[in-house]
């Protein structure tokens, strides 16, 4: 993820039914590009969605895991 300007940053993944899964990253971020390491091998394949939040930026997408 790439960040315009430094802050605190939440990045959470949650299944399809809005439960969190796993938060991977809640710290303050500078300014650029970053990223986070997710371990999926205790989830079975399905529909996920990761949020993150910064400021008053925040945004949801979802992705497919296989396994």
């Amino acid at each position: 993820y790439t960040l315009a300007e430094s802050g605190f940053v939440e990045l959470v993944i949650s299944d399809l039914l809005g439960k969190k899964i796993t938060t991977l990253v809640t710290q303050i971020k500078g300014r650029g590009s970053h990223t986070a390491q997710f371990d999926a091998k205790q989830l079975s394949s399905g529909l996920y969605f990761y949020t993150i939040r910064s400021g008053k930026f925040s945004d949801t997408k979802k992705f497919l895991l296989i396994q």
